[in-house]
């Protein structure tokens, strides 16, 4: 087992306390299909993301923050990074600019209104980071976590102690700024900018 079913684990079994419903579950993909993708592609997937998209029983609800991101399957992953080439294709045709969201980066995961947390599988130190893409703006910012062992790890730390999470994305100048979590009297989670209120995005 990994370190990052290890960490999933924790969160898991601390969402499952909420009595969130279980039906709402991610479609797991094994190995064959990540090489063949990869293949096509041209990328490699860190490990910690292959390790990832294996996981059986990972919900796909909204609990992850800044605020509330759900889990892509892979399908969709693929499905939403084929919708933002295109879209950014079309930008760099009518705006003659190079477009932001290239072929180096995959989603794996969406909010509500439509942004998404982002791997960079490209060349440099930036590969397997994760950010947010803004998809009004049609950018990113600094990266929220070093990858997916390390946003788990940060998650199930802030879910046992209820510490804050984002430190390390705040401390580089991170506009999404540390937040905690809070679970009010029915189980409802909301990831609550730090010294201040915020309202729950659903």
């Amino acid at each position: 087992m990994s370190l990052v079913d290890d960490y999933w684990v924790r969160v898991g079994h601390f969402l499952e306390r909420l009595n969130l419903r279980r039906t709402a579950l991610r479609e797991p993909v094994g190995d064959q299909q990540l090489a063949e993708v990869e293949r096509e592609l041209g990328v490699a997937f860190p490990d910690e993301l292959r390790s990832w998209w294996s996981i059986e029983d990972v919900l796909a609800n909204y609990w992850l923050p800044p605020e509330f991101f759900a889990p892509l399957s892979f399908r969709d992953a693929l499905e939403t990074r084929e919708i933002w080439l295109t879209v950014s294709a079309q930008e760099d045709g009518e705006l003659g600019s190079a477009s932001s969201f290239g072929p180096e980066l995959f989603p794996v995961g969406m909010n509500p209104e439509g942004d998404g947390l982002i791997v960079s599988l490209g060349p440099g130190d930036d590969y397997g980071m994760i950010f947010r893409w803004q998809h009004e703006r049609a950018e990113r910012g600094q990266p929220l976590w070093r990858g997916i062992g390390h946003m788990l790890a940060d998650i199930a730390q802030a879910m046992d102690e209820g510490s804050p999470v984002l430190r390390w994305h705040a401390d580089r100048g991170g506009e999404d700024g540390t937040r905690v979590l809070e679970v009010d009297s029915e189980g409802q989670m909301e990831w609550v900018l730090t010294g201040e209120q915020s309202h729950p995005h659903y």
